[in-house]
């Protein structure tokens, strides 16, 4: 993989507000990065699992907290899409699948 894409992707998704914070008047400047959900998603996944194991639920951490980082890593392409579009956009997982991929391929191919 291209080191330079991924810092890219990276730097995308830090400096990309959430959608559903400026839909609600909050300054893009001051409104939760698709970066911030992703860090406090992965917190809340540790402290689920933590929870869980008090009441012998196992669940594997490691694939946890992978799926919860990495689980908007397409919005460094598409941007943050709101439910509510994507719901009346018919395959818009498919179509950011199929996106990121793209973007993958070009990267293995530089």
């Amino acid at each position: 993989m291209n080191v330079n894409s991924i810092l890219k992707a990276i730097n995308a998704i830090k400096n990309t507000p959430r959608t559903g914070w400026i839909l609600r008047g909050v300054p893009a400047p001051i409104a939760e990065s698709i970066a911030e959900h992703m860090y406090e998603a992965a917190f809340l996944s540790i402290i689920l699992y933590s929870e869980l194991a008090k009441r012998d639920v196992k669940i594997d951490l490691g694939k946890t907290v992978l799926i919860t980082i990495l689980h908007d890593v397409s919005e460094a392409y598409t941007g943050d899409i709101i439910k509510a579009i994507k719901d009346k956009i018919p395959y818009t997982e498919e179509i950011e699948l199929s996106f990121v991929e793209e973007k993958n391929q070009s990267t293995y191919n530089s």
